[in-house]
């Protein structure tokens, strides 16, 4: 059995890598560049063991190549356009 612990790093809003959403079957492999899965689970919730929470929550995105001023701060029930940093690139 896998060991867990509360140092683990992941936490909420940590953006997957390509390979890792991927493999995990998140993101089929030709989509990987286009779209970015997060991890939208409380961090009390990644830090529990397997056995009292089994399920880390993610949601995909797509990406787009500039936001749409029509879908930031909450403008719109359905669609959400935010900014996101990775490995010290904005995109």
């Amino acid at each position: 059995m896998a060991e867990w612990g509360r140092d683990t790093p992941w936490r909420q809003g940590h953006a997957l890598t390509s390979k890792s959403s991927a493999a995990l079957g998140l993101v089929p492999a030709e989509d990987a560049d286009s779209k970015l899965a997060i991890v939208i689970s409380h961090d009390c919730d990644l830090a529990q063991l397997p056995g009292s929470e089994s399920r880390v929550e993610i949601i995909v995105a797509q990406r787009v190549d500039a936001g749409d001023g029509n879908f930031t701060h909450a403008k719109n029930a359905r669609r959400l356009h935010l900014p996101y940093k990775i490995a010290g690139q904005t995109t």
